[in-house]
């Protein structure tokens, strides 16, 4: 009895015990459906929502998140994991604080660093390099301190010095360099104690002695005076007035400063008023006079004197009343008479003839009495009188006719009064006044003339008013004005010149000034400026002692850190 109790307790208790349904696989989510029973295809989700991990299901365990690797074998990043975005890869920046460095990184090795070239391939600069500023290229001195030298520098071989040339002023100006002094010019000395000789040096000159000599002209511009030249006195001047003699009776001698000797006729003092008489001067008496021959060999006048008009020579006149008859007269047998003709078959006259008056003409008179005239009478035209010409076709004459003695010529004069012009007179043109020429050719002197006294030659001022020149003159060029050297070959001086007082060297404290507070700045006379690095030092053994070019000497404690590692922010 009691066992079948039990049994059916058993029995009761399986039909309301649940059914476990669990297949003891930990990644599946094991559940029983009232309708279906155990379920057992519901994959378990391990997902951890961080895509730093990789994550699975082990049926024994259950979900498990291994660590993701995001190495890339690249040391030239840096390896992360950010859970939503997942693997980082950052790029290594290399840096190791110095300018004097290029820092490149292998994704092999990682970060390196190598020494920065600072060579700028010329010769004309010293190269080095500043960890904290980078590469320095200074210029190098190429100044030796020597004025006879031009210093130079080439990029490919660096200092070069060339012998400076002296600017050539001249043979009479002969010149050296002198190191450490420059150009010295020396003035070549022609005098010769020579009162007769004019002593120049011809700056032109090729000769090894530039100096030429010309005899002084003693010319005084006195033909009445004799010149001559003393080697010990100079130019002497004797008057030779009396050396001026008259060539004979009728002349008187004198003197021109002009033209030297000179006669002047005096027969003019021969002359007399009465007219029946000629006067003359012979040259071995002097005055003569002559009894005037009236007879003028001509049958026809009645020749005679009178003294207050000389030979007078009167016609013979007709004394026949008879007009009808022509009165003749031959200059050799005298008087005659032939029958009137008054017929003259001439259209220039008409003609009737009466006893009492003869004949009667309306006749042209040609006869104008005029000697610049050629009287004619034309038998159908009348009476014609054609001017004479008196043109000789010479320009330096002056030609005219009188009506009484005819054609004259008589020379014109071409002088100007003016000692700037030369005078002359040419046939074809007449006169002319060609301007002297007063140049000298001396562009150290300024000519003009005077029309009283002729050329006047002044000499030039080359005078600028300016204290930085030296004032000189070239016959050749004129006003030259050379650039006065004010270089006191002291490099710590400031050389200048100014107009009004001349040369000034100033010293001057900045011009050594290289703008580092890192160096002690000064100048030496002799070599010019030094810098001198200056030495920090704070006697502290917990600092650092370091030097920035802006600033100073500065220090740091050990406590911070090397220096490389301060960041200069300036």
């Amino acid at each position: 009895m009691m066992l079948a109790l039990k049994i059916l307790v058993i029995l009761l208790l399986v039909a309301y015990m649940k059914i476990l349904c669990d297949v003891y696989n930990e990644c599946t989510v094991d559940y029983c459906d009232h309708v279906s029973g155990c379920n057992y295809e519901t994959p378990l989700n391990c997902d951890d929502d961080n895509k730093c991990t990789d994550d699975s299901c082990n049926p024994a365990s259950g979900c498990e998140h291994e660590c993701v690797s995001c190495d890339d074998d690249n040391k030239c990043t840096v390896d992360g994991c950010d859970p939503c975005i997942g693997c980082t890869h950052e790029p290594v920046i290399c840096i190791d604080n110095s300018a004097c460095t290029s820092e490149s990184c292998d994704p092999s090795t990682g970060c390196s660093t190598s020494t920065i070239s600072c060579d700028d391939y010329d010769a004309c600069t010293s190269d080095g390099c500043d960890s904290y500023y980078g590469c320095t290229h200074y210029k190098i001195d190429c100044d030796d301190y020597n004025p006879c030298t031009v210093d130079s520098c080439d990029s490919s071989s660096g200092c070069t010095y060339v012998p400076y040339v002296c600017p050539d002023e001249g043979a009479c100006n002969p010149v050296v360099c002198i190191p450490y002094y420059g150009c010295s010019y020396s003035k070549v000395e022609c005098e010769d104690n020579n009162a007769c000789t004019e002593e120049v040096c011809n700056n032109e000159s090729t000769e090894y002695n530039p100096c030429e000599y010309t005899k002084v002209d003693c010319d005084d511009g006195d033909e009445c005076t004799e010149d001559t030249c003393c080697p010990f006195n100079g130019c002497a001047h004797t008057d030779i007035t009396d050396r001026c003699q008259p060539s004979d009776r009728c002349h008187e001698a004198y003197c021109s400063p002009e033209t030297g000797c000179y006669e002047v006729d005096i027969s003019e003092q021969c002359q007399y008023d009465d007219k029946c008489y000629t006067y003359d001067c012979s040259p071995d008496y002097g005055c003569t006079s002559t009894i005037v021959d009236c007879d003028d060999y001509d049958a026809c006048t009645d020749d005679d004197c009178e003294p207050s008009v000389g030979c007078t020579h009167t016609p013979i006149e007709d004394n026949r009343n008879d007009k009808c008859v022509e009165f003749h007269c031959d200059s050799t047998t005298g008087p005659y008479y032939t029958d009137v003709i008054c017929d003259d078959y001439d259209a220039c006259t008409t003609e009737t003839c009466k006893c009492e008056s003869g004949c009667e003409y309306k006749k042209v008179d040609c006869d104008d009495y005029n000697k610049c005239t050629d009287d004619s009478c034309d038998s159908n035209l009348g009476c014609i009188h054609t001017q004479v010409i008196c043109d000789d076709y010479d320009a330096c004459t002056r030609d005219s006719c009188c009506p009484i003695n005819g054609c004259q010529v008589d020379k014109i004069s071409c002088d100007d009064s003016n000692a700037c012009t030369e005078d002359y007179c040419n046939k074809d043109t007449g006169c002319g006044h060609n301007p002297i020429i007063c140049d000298d050719y001396n562009a150290c002197t300024n000519e003009r003339c005077c029309t009283s006294t002729g050329c006047i030659t002044e000499l030039v001022n080359c005078c600028d008013l300016n204290a930085c020149t030296i004032d000189d003159c070239l016959p050749n060029v004129g006003c030259v004005y050379y650039d006065v050297d004010c270089d006191d070959y002291n490099p710590c001086t400031q050389d200048f010149c100014n107009y009004k007082d001349g040369c000034n060297n100033i010293p001057n404290d900045c011009l050594c000034d290289d703008q580092n507070d890192c160096t002690a700045d000064h100048c030496d006379s002799l070599i010019g400026c030094i810098n001198e690095e200056i030495v920090c030092n704070d006697h502290d053994e917990t600092t650092i002692d370091y030097c920035v070019p802006i600033g100073g000497c500065a220090s740091r404690s050990i406590i911070e850190g090397p220096i490389e590692e301060l960041d200069y922010d300036f």
